[in-house]
């Protein structure tokens, strides 16, 4: 049998379905579902440095 106790429900943020996950996943504490937690924020984004900044020309 499930312990309910460490489960969480909630609507997640970003489409706003419901959800049940674990307590200590990280999508719970961002109160994602799986399907928008699995895409990246651009915030949260390593910065570019100026080498990944290049364009190469077509030749």
């Amino acid at each position: 049998m499930t312990d309910f106790t460490q489960y969480r429900w909630y609507r997640c943020h970003v489409c706003h379905e419901p959800c049940i996950n674990h307590v200590d996943e990280s999508r719970t504490q961002d109160t994602e579902c799986a399907d928008c937690y699995a895409i990246p924020a651009l915030e949260q984004a390593p910065e570019l440095g100026s080498d990944d900044r290049q364009v190469q020309s077509a030749e």
